[in-house]
């Protein structure tokens, strides 16, 4: 969206994902998206803020799917000992 220059679409991500992380306790993804949108006029800090994004992103994408390993390991064990 950015790089078509369509800040519109931009921030409705934005603002999708801000509910979506803060749903789930992704704390730095939910205030970066806050911070997208509290600046909507200010362009040229939306590449910026995407960049913190994507490695934000990356930290939670890592910390769920530990979180998912963790549970099925958990599973496993407890209908292993039925």
């Amino acid at each position: 969206a950015l790089f078509e220059k369509d800040f519109e679409s931009y921030l409705e991500s934005a603002h999708a994902l801000k509910g979506s992380s803060g749903s789930i306790g992704a704390n730095e993804m939910h205030n970066l998206c806050r911070q997208a949108l509290s600046n909507k006029r200010n362009e040229n800090q939306y590449l910026s803020i995407l960049k913190k994004l994507f490695s934000a992103f990356g930290k939670t994408e890592d910390l769920l799917l530990d979180y998912v390993s963790d549970d099925t390991n958990k599973v496993k064990a407890n209908s292993s000992s039925l």
